[in-house]
Order: structure tokens, then C-alpha cells, then sequence
């Protein structure tokens, strides 16, 4: 037998069928996905679940692909772009997947028993661990990862073990009977299933939700650091550019009302973002956070000063104080900014409407010349 890499659906036929090359399946196994930590598999029928680790000590000397050495980092870039463009992506994509084992080295492994209508129910409820063993790879890493899968290690191990005794009873056999006060024993053993799933869902929903704020803020991190550029940049070459100085102020008070903004809400634990929607997504919203609020300020120093909004322009320092505060509300409430937007929105004049009798400029001269046409 090849000592190649195997999936665990071969390691549970070779302990449900007692191969003879099960050492060497075990080998190739964990020397793919790292050592097993726990396991369990089916009596009777080839199932089972397997949590490994490729973190675990025998396993340590693991490193990502690594590219042509050279004598220094610029022999090193000739030797790289002399390999041919083929297998320069080969390894570039191997060295990411071997990040993304070093950052997730936890997996648990799940092989179903066939589906008969006796075990049902089992099924689903191994198809639910899977699920949500997918999402925790997904989302979580490192000890997060590990603890989640741990959690749901032990109502798969309890699943698979009900795997071999869910087939129906046969006809005229009855049920035990129940003790006082308590449901059948197979009720008992599913509800300790369901909480520890439960737990399992808890944990995952508060880290995933967690490393997604993360990510969030990683991306205003982003937006706030191009917009302090642009910042400094517009106020450097302000008399080159023509760009007043509120103009500049409104720009930064209007980041840093989304800021504000957002640190309340972690505050209160008011953010709640799309797990789904992935990591980059969400750094992709954290970015564009500051930038709106950016925006808003600009428009309200653009309403303000064209007198669309009921707001007296003081002279002196107050002016610049005042398209500051307003752009930073505008930034740090986007309703309020919103609503106030509607509110101008009604205040910019209407072209005027003719007389009754009389018809717009222009109209008169329409069928004429649709007559000279036809």
C-alpha cells in the first residue's frame, strides 16, 4: 500500500475492516493532517470522527514551501523570477495553503454511516457538526479554533457511538419503560446532544463574531490612515490647490465622527456584522466607514456655505469652528445626516411653472416644427 497521503474515509474502512496496512493508512494520515487527538469510530458500521492537530509535537518541524535560496534578497528575486511563471504560482499557492494549516492547524474529521430511516436523525445531527465544524475552519483560528472544535468533538463521538444502535426495533418489541418523572432514554441522550451543540454554537458565535470585528476595525484602521493622508496632503499644498482651510477640517471632523461613532457602539456591543460574507468583505466596510463620514462633512461644508442650511455663518475662528462640529455630527450620525439632507433637499428652489393660459418657453415652437415635418 502507497504510503501517499489518505483521506480519513480510508482510515474508518480500515478500522471497520480491520486492514492489514490500517499502520500504514494511520501513518500517511497523520503525517497529512497531524496527530489524532481524539478519535472514535463506529462498531458495526464505517463511520467515525477524528480530531487532529498539526501543531502536536511530533509534528512541529512542519514549514511552509519556501522559495529559491540565494546569497541575499536580490539573488534570491533573480532566482525567483528566473522559475518558470507555472511554478512560481504552484508555489505561491502552496505557501498559502501552508499559512492557512500553521493558522488553522485544528480539524475535525466526520464520516457518516449510511442513511437507513432508523438512523435519521443521527445523520442529521452529524450533518449539523459538520456544518458548523465549516464555519468554525472558516472563521476561527488557533486556540479559538481549538476549543470550538473540541466542543463539538463530543456529541459527534456520541452520534457516531448511537450510529450502530438506531436502527428501529424489530415489530412487537416494546419500549422500556421510563423511570418516574423522566422521559425514555433516547429522549435523555438526544437532549444532552442538543446543549452540548448549543454550547458548541454559543462559543462559535461569540469568537466568529469577535474575529470579524477584528477585521472590521482592521479596515477602519485602513481608512483612517489614507484619510489622515489626504488630510495632510490637502492642507500642505492648500494654497497651491486653492483648498480653504474648513474644507480640510471638514474632511478630518467628518472621519472622526464615524470613528466616534463606531467606538460607542463597540462600547455597547451594538455592532453585529455578516459573518457569511467573509473576512475581506467586512475589512472592505470597515475601510469605507470613514470615508463616508468624509463625505457627509464635505457636503454639509458645500450646504452650509451655499446657504442651503438654516445656519448663521459666524466670522472670525468661530467660522472654522462650526464647519468643523458640523461635519464631525454629520460623520458621527449618519441619520442625522440623512434627515438633514431630505430637509435641504426641499429648500432648493423648483423651476418656475407658467401662468394658467400660458406655455413654457419652447413649447409653442414643438408642434410647429413636428408640423413642417411631416
Amino acid at each position: 500500500m502507497s504510503t501517499e497521503a489518505r483521506s480519513f474515509a480510508d482510515l474508518v474502512r480500515a478500522e471497520c475492516g480491520s486492514s492489514a496496512d490500517l499502520d500504514a493508512i494511520r501513518e500517511a494520515f497523520t503525517r497529512r493532517f497531524g496527530l489524532i487527538v481524539l478519535s472514535h469510530f463506529g462498531k458495526d458500521v464505517p463511520c467515525g470522527v477524528a480530531l487532529t492537530d498539526l501543531r502536536a509535537a511530533a509534528y512541529e518541524d512542519v514549514a511552509p514551501p519556501a522559495r529559491p535560496p540565494g546569497p541575499a534578497w536580490t539573488g534570491r528575486l533573480r532566482r525567483w523570477l528566473a522559475v518558470p511563471r507555472g511554478e512560481r504560482r504552484r508555489l505561491r499557492r502552496e505557501r498559502r495553503l501552508s499559512a492557512d494549516e500553521q493558522a488553522k492547524p485544528v480539524r475535525l474529521h466526520l464520516v457518516f454511516p449510511p442513511l437507513t430511516p432508523g438512523n435519521a436523525q443521527v445523520v442529521r445531527d452529524l450533518s449539523g457538526c459538520e456544518k458548523q465544524a465549516v464555519y468554525a475552519g472558516r472563521f476561527l483560528q488557533n486556540e479559538d479554533l481549538r476549543q470550538c472544535l473540541s466542543l463539538l468533538y463530543w456529541p459527534a463521538a456520541a452520534l457516531i457511538e448511537l450510529a450502530g444502535t438506531a436502527a428501529p426495533d424489530p415489530p412487537g418489541t416494546a419500549a422500556p419503560p421510563a423511570a418516574p418523572g423522566q422521559g425514555s432514554g433516547a429522549a435523555q441522550v438526544s437532549d444532552v446532544i442538543t446543549e452540548q451543540m448549543g454550547t458548541a454554537d454559543q462559543y462559535y458565535q461569540y469568537f466568529t463574531q469577535r474575529s470579524v470585528r477584528l477585521q472590521y476595525f482592521r479596515g477602519i484602521g485602513l481608512g483612517m490612515l489614507a484619510l489622515s493622508a489626504l488630510c495632510i496632503i490637502l492642507y500642505a499644498f492648500r494654497t497651491r490647490l486653492g483648498v480653504p482651510v474648513p474644507f480640510v477640517l471638514s474632511v478630518a471632523a467628518g472621519a472622526g465622527g464615524a470613528l466616534t461613532s463606531v467606538l460607542s457602539s463597540a462600547t455597547f456591543g451594538r455592532i453585529v456584522l455578516d459573518r457569511p460574507a467573509g473576512g475581506a468583505w467586512n475589512t472592505m466596510l470597515g475601510t469605507f466607514r470613514p470615508l463616508i463620514g468624509s463625505l457627509f462633512g464635505v457636503a454639509f461644508f458645500a450646504l452650509v456655505s451655499a446657504n442651503f442650511l438654516p445656519v448663521k455663518i459666524p466670522s472670525g475662528g468661530g467660522k472654522v469652528a462650526l464647519y468643523a462640529s458640523i461635519a464631525f455630527l454629520a460623520g458621527f450620525s449618519q441619520r442625522w445626516a440623512q434627515d438633514t439632507l431630505k430637509a435641504a433637499e426641499g429648500r432648493v428652489p423648483a423651476p418656475p411653472t407658467p401662468p394658467e393660459g400660458q406655455t413654457a418657453p419652447g413649447a409653442a415652437a414643438r408642434p410647429a416644427q413636428q408640423k413642417s415635418v411631416s
